[in-house]
Protein backbone atom coordinates (compact mmCIF):
# COMPACT_ATOMS: atom_id res chain seq x y z
CA UNK A 1 0.00 0.00 0.00
CA UNK A 2 2.68 2.09 0.63
CA UNK A 3 4.21 1.96 -2.22
CA UNK A 4 1.68 2.71 -4.47
CA UNK A 5 0.98 6.16 -2.62
CA UNK A 6 4.96 6.91 -3.02
CA UNK A 7 3.99 5.77 -6.72
CA UNK A 8 1.14 8.55 -6.87
CA UNK A 9 2.93 11.11 -5.09
CA UNK A 10 5.93 11.28 -7.73
CA UNK A 11 3.80 10.61 -10.80
CA UNK A 12 1.97 14.46 -11.10
CA UNK A 13 0.67 13.52 -14.15
CA UNK A 14 -2.73 11.62 -12.35
CA UNK A 15 -3.34 15.35 -10.23
CA UNK A 16 -6.33 16.60 -11.95
CA UNK A 17 -6.56 21.23 -12.49
CA UNK A 18 -7.80 22.57 -9.66
CA UNK A 19 -11.69 23.20 -10.37
CA UNK A 20 -12.43 27.57 -11.39
CA UNK A 21 -13.44 29.44 -8.66
CA UNK A 22 -17.13 30.66 -9.23
CA UNK A 23 -18.60 33.93 -9.55
CA UNK A 24 -21.14 35.38 -7.52
CA UNK A 25 -23.45 35.09 -10.01
CA UNK A 26 -22.60 31.41 -11.05
CA UNK A 27 -22.82 31.07 -7.31
CA UNK A 28 -26.36 32.40 -6.83
CA UNK A 29 -27.52 30.62 -9.68
CA UNK A 30 -26.31 27.27 -8.19
CA UNK A 31 -28.35 28.24 -4.80
CA UNK A 32 -31.40 28.84 -6.97
CA UNK A 33 -31.23 25.88 -8.70
CA UNK A 34 -30.10 23.99 -5.13
CA UNK A 35 -33.73 25.40 -3.87
CA UNK A 36 -35.83 24.55 -6.90
CA UNK A 37 -34.65 20.80 -6.84
CA UNK A 38 -34.66 20.34 -3.58
CA UNK A 39 -38.63 19.46 -3.50
CA UNK A 40 -37.80 16.55 -6.25
CA UNK A 41 -35.08 15.15 -3.86
CA UNK A 42 -37.91 14.89 -1.26
CA UNK A 43 -39.84 13.59 -3.42
CA UNK A 44 -37.51 10.84 -5.08
CA UNK A 45 -36.59 10.22 -1.27
CA UNK A 46 -40.19 9.21 -0.43
CA UNK A 47 -40.82 7.02 -3.49
CA UNK A 48 -37.71 4.83 -2.60
CA UNK A 49 -38.36 4.52 0.72
CA UNK A 50 -40.64 1.89 -0.11
CA UNK A 51 -40.90 -1.30 -1.63
CA UNK A 52 -43.92 -0.33 -3.71
CA UNK A 53 -45.67 3.38 -3.84
CA UNK A 54 -49.09 2.97 -2.84
CA UNK A 55 -51.57 5.77 -4.78
CA UNK A 56 -51.89 7.16 -1.77
CA UNK A 57 -48.61 8.43 -1.52
CA UNK A 58 -48.86 8.86 -5.97
CA UNK A 59 -51.42 11.70 -5.92
CA UNK A 60 -49.86 14.04 -3.38
CA UNK A 61 -46.05 13.38 -4.75
CA UNK A 62 -47.70 13.71 -8.91
CA UNK A 63 -48.83 17.75 -7.41
CA UNK A 64 -46.28 18.53 -5.92
CA UNK A 65 -43.55 17.38 -8.96
CA UNK A 66 -46.61 19.85 -10.88
CA UNK A 67 -45.81 22.67 -8.28
CA UNK A 68 -41.98 22.68 -8.90
CA UNK A 69 -42.45 22.39 -12.48
CA UNK A 70 -44.54 25.41 -12.59
CA UNK A 71 -41.80 27.08 -10.34
CA UNK A 72 -39.30 26.33 -12.83
CA UNK A 73 -40.98 27.94 -15.34
CA UNK A 74 -41.93 30.47 -13.61
CA UNK A 75 -38.29 31.35 -12.98
CA UNK A 76 -36.87 30.56 -16.42
CA UNK A 77 -39.72 33.10 -17.65
CA UNK A 78 -37.73 35.58 -15.38
CA UNK A 79 -34.35 34.51 -16.52
CA UNK A 80 -35.15 35.36 -20.06
CA UNK A 81 -37.04 38.75 -19.40
CA UNK A 82 -34.05 39.73 -17.45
Amino acid sequence: MTNVLLDLKRDRSTRCAPPEILNGAEEEALKDVEVLLGPLNDITLEMSGDKYVTLSKCIPLVKSMKAVSTAVSRYQNVLIST
